[in-house]
């Protein structure tokens, strides 16, 4: 149980979940553009969800819609933690930030 343990808390390092996530596109850039691409559109093409629901959406329509929500409340948290107390806590500090966004 120890090693799980250490295997999972390796792999909640902020740089190992970006890493995955590079890998991941690359891997759909390069199955996307290879003469296998037929089978990304079919994968991507294909409905999944209940219908009862209404939410009998393509992947590609799950990866857009659900996994930009996902992303946007994840950031948001983080915003509001560096708001609470991060460095933006301070209205000075906050200030530039503030003004670019």
């Amino acid at each position: 149980m120890g090693q799980l343990t250490r295997w999972i808390s390796r792999l909640a390092r902020p740089a190992v979940g970006g890493g995955l996530l590079l890998v991941a596109a690359m891997v759909a850039l390069l199955w996307a553009n290879s003469p296998w691409s037929a089978g990304y559109t079919s994968l991507s093409a294909t409905r999944w969800g209940p219908a009862a629901l209404h939410l009998d959406l393509t992947v590609a329509t799950w990866a857009t819609d659900a996994l930009l929500a996902v992303f946007f409340f994840v950031a948001g948290m983080e915003l509001t933690q560096e708001f609470v107390t991060g460095s933006l806590r301070h209205a000075r500090e906050a200030a530039v930030p503030i003004l670019a966004a």
